[in-house]
């Protein structure tokens, strides 16, 4: 059921994006978005996790390592914005 709700509160986020006229309005939606993409992980893992035991180690061990890439690909785009505007 928590699933079901996320799933559909977060095109509703997406949707309700262009008419937030206020800045802490479009950060409560945000946050309400973050919350429930936040809920989606927790609950994929758990279930991963009661359906294959411990062979789904492997799985889990790659997406970390995904977010850690999205990291550094991050870190790697500011420093290279950082350098560019303090070049002009």
């Amino acid at each position: 059921m928590i699933l079901l709700v996320a799933s559909t509160l977060i095109p509703l986020c997406m949707f309700i994006i262009p008419f937030c006229e206020v800045l802490g309005a479009l950060g409560l939606v945000l946050a309400v978005m973050g919350v429930n993409m936040g809920c989606i992980d927790c609950l994929a893992n758990l279930k991963m996790i009661q359906l294959y035991g411990e062979a789904v180690a492997p799985f889990l061990q790659v997406r970390v390592g995904a977010h850690v890439g999205v990291g550094v690909g991050r870190v790697c785009t500011w420093v290279w914005v950082w350098v560019c505007v303090a070049w002009l």
